[in-house]
């Protein structure tokens, strides 16, 4: 009997759950109809900066947005003014991130600035590699991997600063600057860059 119970309740509040997720689609506008000048958060989770439009493949608070990044960008020639893509480009397909890059650089005004934000994989797997056997599986491995704690937070590519560079280089882009950054014991990449 508990579990025809329990059987109910799980069906009842899955439908729930349907339900208000469909409001929630519902509140979101199409591409077209975001305020310009556009500025656009690539993968942004559950932070997003003022004035940008954010963009995730999840339905997540402070999404404007839901979009797969591998498919390209749903907007027009030269109609972004800026993009900002922190901690989003790792959990790509690695054979997909020249194709992204070339649709920013292709949605970018001239004078257009792109900033993205990654692991340093260099030095993440140096760091990585000093760590004892223990400190490696315990508390470093998702340096490397992702967090892996749900559906989009695995690390599918990696970046160093000659990649990146050549990366935003063979899409376009120009006065690119990248520079070394840590959040907490990782060390990232930061980097910028202007379409011409």
């Amino acid at each position: 009997m508990l579990d025809l119970v329990l059987y109910v309740l799980e069906k009842f509040f899955r439908n729930l759950a349907d339900f208000l997720h469909g409001i929630r689609l519902l509140q979101r506008k199409p591409p077209e109809k975001f305020s310009k000048p556009l500025r656009l958060d690539l993968g942004i989770g559950l932070s997003k900066p003022p004035g940008f439009v954010g963009i995730d493949i999840a339905l997540l608070p402070r999404v404007d947005l839901i979009h797969d990044l591998e498919t390209g960008l749903p907007f027009p020639d030269s109609s972004v003014r800026e993009i900002r893509a922190s901690h989003t480009l790792e959990h790509l397909p690695h054979r997909t991130i020249p194709t992204l890059l070339r649709e920013c650089f292709r949605v970018l005004e001239p004078g257009g600035k792109i900033t993205i934000k990654v692991p340093d994989l260099e030095k993440v797997m140096r760091s990585f590699l000093k760590l004892n056997e223990e400190k490696r599986w315990k508390e470093a491995w998702e340096w490397i991997f992702g967090s892996q704690s749900r559906k989009g937070q695995f690390h599918k590519t990696g970046f160093t600063k000659p990649r990146l560079r050549r990366l935003l280089n063979e899409s376009g882009f120009a006065d690119i600057t990248i520079a070394n950054y840590r959040t907490g014991v990782r060390s990232s990449l930061s980097a910028t860059a202007t379409k011409h």
